[in-house]
């Protein structure tokens, strides 16, 4: 809160040029008398032309401050950003313009939308209704600040009457499952509406908005929602703030000086919240991390968002909630003790955004810069500290990594900015990079209304809020003229005239290299090459990834549907190899791809992975120095062939021997398409037919050994390119001997795996044994810690049951609801004999798996419970004992079971066997 004025002072507005078919305001004045501050239209033009949305009426702008010391307005925005937003619509200039444009097409705009008008909130459908009045009277408010146009006055004002006059029972009666996580954001911004509209005076007195109104809807509507739900501190992570913004809003629009300075104190520290791990705050969710909580080892101190253990969409929620709330607590110049974040005015007071050391920019500069692709260090560290749920998160979540396409990250950038950091060298250079990274598709997102017409829509008012240094982006009368027409154009994206279309790498794509700082974690070295934007004659725009004798890696920051075709060109032979983290050795690659010279043409390659918009791109030369040029991610059908090659399309590898005439035939199909094939890197004395896909070639002496080529087969622009790998053995005995190593005779198989391959090396057809060897099967295969594998058993596939196999406690496989089963079916052939189980929950969420129990059957009807124990709430991988009366007992069928009252959701992490797979005998 700031203290009353006590001078007049004038600060003019800087002048803006508006196409002169929208009229102008040319200069806005500051008049401030006693204690209020008036922005008052000293010159203004009407909107002659009948084309804008723009009227004669220039809305007065007027900022007050109440004996208590709120500003009005000052929920998200004040007076002063108000005018700046309506003179930069006007005048052209993003992001405020790009914002209104969007907003107008959002189903919100329309002047007929008729408001829901909730009697009673007591489920999410009444919260949905809630939403949508909320947004309604939001954006009516803005297009009637913007166009000074009183029918946009109408709907908002009947809905302040209809929730205020909310008096024949509670309107929000109790709270109910999640409806803190979505009702806060709702009350924040009907508040926003509300605070403008008392705030400006219309020349139709009946669509004033008074005193009394917002005392009604204070005590009817806003107090019930606050007692019942979100006038809390106690909720987990982001849901804290969620829920507190609506609070926060609450006070400064009842000017209740108390309660806001406990809003921003919970905001800030939320010192006394019993549970601190969970605790949302800005200290406590962009901690300073000073030891592991789970070995209680003290460690270096460094910041950590602590939802970014979590996941990343989660974490960024808290960067974003945060920082609108610290927006609307700074416009009314309130300061706050440096430590413990109270109200206060003393000399040592900060801002908000400078509290603990400019704790929350800092923490979104770590969100940014693990979303754009550079690893972070991670120490565990408390989610959960009440006695008897202690929970750490231990890793950094790389689920939903890359979520930099919302509005937190413009807001973050412009806000930031503004406030004077450097937002081009230094820590906060990773929100610029993330913001210029994400520009076509934020600019697709915001003038579409994507930004704001839709439930998550964190920091959706960011640009009602934002002073003029915020930008320094040219007035476009143009831009201005689209926004402001009676009718909107379709929507076009666009860069240097042509327009921006699918999934095209020069909109998606980070260079980490480039923006590297010492010391930094990321796929790649100081000495690279830069990625460069380049286009063609025809307009073709593209990255172009020069290569020398080290591989190069790039961040796409677009999704790979399975199947899509990645359309590139390439001066000489490479690799490339997709993967998901920046620690290449952590989960390897997704899929290795080789690509030909295409000899200066457009190629397309088949991308058979589901990739989502986070995918390291690593380029390998083959054959010394080359550039590749990537174009875009092709989804058209007509433009990639679907090319089958080989067996499954898997790499291949032939033994033979020196003197042995090897021919082998390469098939290639395409549908009814043509398929051309050609070989690469081929030996001595080899050769290959293209038109029928044979590979001949006779080993001699000095070719003993190991050898590789490639077999390229094309339709139309689609590559695809095999990989071949021949052993050249000295004899056939040799060579039946180097194949036969597949074999391991103090390993159990299949019984019929088995007898093909002694049969085939007793025949001694080195053919028929590599085809044989190749289908071995171990009876029970067994993961790296020696306990059954279990994942080609027969399950529904959308439990994600393999994930629950591979060592990664962020990973789970699971379902949520009252019959919560997972079943493993092993075939009618086999069966599995356990000694016992062992059981982890999802990182983060020990309670996902308590209770959780095992059971066998031979026929999925009668169940048989194995287990002795029931898995409890532990983070750790704790063993489930088989009774020892069933360890003798082998079942086909095994069902992993929570019961329903445990816990509404069962996601289990890691999950294992121990014991044996068997030959069902009456089967086999």
């Amino acid at each position: 809160m700031t203290a009353m004025p006590t001078s007049s002072t004038t600060n003019p507005v800087a002048k803006t040029n508006v196409h002169p078919r929208m009229g102008m305001l040319r200069r806005l004045g500051v008049l401030c008398l006693s204690s209020a501050i008036f922005i008052l239209p000293v010159a203004k033009a009407a909107a002659q032309d009948q084309k804008t949305i723009l009227t004669d009426n220039v809305v007065e702008l007027r900022e007050t401050v109440s004996p208590q010391g709120f500003v009005h307005p000052g929920i998200s925005c004040n007076a002063r950003t108000l005018a700046v937003m309506r003179e930069k619509v006007l005048a052209g200039v993003s992001p405020w313009v790009d914002c209104f444009e969007g907003m107008r097409r959002t189903r919100f705009a329309k002047l007929d939308n008729k408001p829901r008008l909730v009697r009673q909130i007591t489920n999410n459908g009444g919260i949905g209704a809630f939403a949508n009045d909320a947004h309604l009277a939001w954006v009516h408010t803005i297009l009637y600040v913007v166009t000074g146009n009183e029918e946009y006055r109408k709907t908002p004002v009947e809905i302040i009457r209809w929730y205020g006059s909310r008096t024949e029972e509670s309107f929000f009666p109790r709270a109910f499952p999640d409806s803190h996580i979505k009702i806060g954001k709702y009350v924040y911004t009907f508040c926003t509406a509300a605070d403008i509209l008392r705030a400006t005076t219309p020349k139709d007195a009946k669509l004033a908005v008074t005193e009394e109104m917002v005392d009604a809807l204070q005590k009817n509507c806003f107090y019930p929602i606050r007692k019942n739900c979100i006038e809390s501190k106690g909720y987990f992570m982001n849901q804290h703030s969620y829920a507190i913004m609506g609070y926060l809003a609450s006070t400064i629009l009842g000017n209740e000086a108390e309660d806001y300075k406990q809003a921003v104190e919970w905001t800030t520290v939320n010192a006394t919240s019993a549970n601190q791990g969970r605790n949302g705050s800005i200290k406590q969710q962009i901690r300073m991390v000073t030891r592991n909580d789970k070995t209680g080892e003290p460690v270096e101190p460094r910041l950590q968002v602590v939802e970014m253990g979590r996941d990343q969409p989660h974490a960024g929620g808290n960067i974003d909630n945060l920082l609108m709330m610290v927006k609307t607590i700074e416009f009314h110049r309130t300061k706050v003790d440096p430590v413990h974040g109270t109200v206060t005015t003393a000399d040592d007071g900060v801002s908000p955004i400078h509290f603990m050391d400019d704790r929350l920019p800092k923490g979104a500069a770590l969100f940014a810069k693990y979303n754009i692709g550079y690893g972070l260090p991670w120490t565990p560290t408390y989610s959960e500290t009440s006695p008897n749920n202690m929970v750490t998160y231990n890793q950094i979540s790389y689920f939903g990594r890359g979520s930099i396409g919302g509005n937190g990250i413009p807001a973050g950038y412009y806000y930031y900015k503004a406030s004077g950091f450097d937002m081009e060298t230094g820590p906060y250079r990773y929100i610029k990079v993330a913001f210029d990274s994400t520009a076509a598709d934020r600019e697709q997102t915001i003038r579409s209304g994507r930004y704001l017409d839709q439930l998550h829509n964190y920091a959706f008012d960011f640009w009602i809020g934002l002073p003029a240094s915020a930008s320094s982006a040219a007035p476009d009368p143009e831009k201005a003229r689209r926004a402001l027409a009676q009718e909107l154009a379709p929507l076009e994206v666009t860069r240097d005239g042509v327009p921006v279309d699918g999934r095209q790498f020069e909109h998606k794509y980070v260079d980490l290299s480039a923006h590297a700082m010492p010391g930094d974690v990321y796929p790649g070295r100081p000495d690279d090459a830069p990625l460069k934007v380049l286009k063609d004659t025809d307009g073709t725009g593209y990255v172009r990834m020069t290569l020398g004798k080290n591989p190069r890696t790039m961040l796409a920051t677009t999704r790979f549907p399975q199947g899509a075709g990645l359309r590139l060109r390439s001066s000489s032979f490479v690799k490339l190899n997709f993967y998901l983290d920046e620690d290449y050795a952590r989960r390897g690659s997704v899929q290795e791809i080789y690509v030909p010279d295409t000899k200066g043409e457009w190629s397309n390659v088949v991308v058979d992975m589901d990739g989502r918009d986070f995918v390291y791109i690593q380029a390998t030369p083959l054959q010394g120095a080359a550039t590749i040029d990537f174009d875009r991610v092709e989804t058209e059908p007509s433009a990639v062939r679907s090319i089958t090659l080989g067996a499954a399309g898997q790499n291949v590898s032939i033994p033979t021997f020196v003197g042995n005439n090897l021919r082998h035939v390469f098939t290639a199909t395409s549908g009814t398409d043509t398929v051309t094939c050609t070989a690469l890197n081929l030996p001595a004395g080899a050769e290959f037919v293209s038109a029928t896909g044979t590979l001949s070639w006779t080993p001699s002496a000095q070719q003993k050994g190991d050898h590789v080529l490639y077999i390229m087969a094309r339709s139309g622009t689609t590559v695809r390119t095999l990989r071949v790998d021949i052993h050249v053995a000295a004899d056939l005995d040799a060579a039946l001997a180097h194949v036969a190593r597949a074999f391991d005779s103090s390993k159990r198989y299949v019984s019929a795996t088995e007898r093909a391959f002694k049969n085939a090396l007793k025949s001694r057809d080195l053919t028929a044994l590599k085809q044989a060897a190749d289908a071995l099967e171990l009876l029970t295969r067994q993961l790296p810690d020696g306990t059954v594998d279990y994942r080609k058993a027969s399950t529904d596939a959308k439990l994600g049951v393999s994930k629950m196999a591979d060592n990664d406690p962020l990973s789970f496989g699971g379902l949520w609801g009252k019959d919560k089963n997972i079943l493993l079916d092993f075939g009618d052939q086999f069966k599995v004999r356990c000694e016992a189980f062992r059981i982890q929950a999802r990182d983060g969420f020990p309670i996902r798996v308590a209770q959780s129990e095992v059971y066998g059957s031979n026929d999925n009807t009668n169940w048989t419970l194995l287990t002795e124990n029931k898995a409890v709430s532990s983070a750790e991988l704790q063993t489930l004992a088989v009774r020892k009366e069933e360890q003798k007992n082998a079942y086909r069928y095994l069902r992993l079971f929570m019961p329903a009252r445990a816990y509404g959701i069962f996601e289990i992490a890691e999950f294992r066997i121990v014991g044996e797979r068997v030959e069902d005998p009456l089967e086999n």
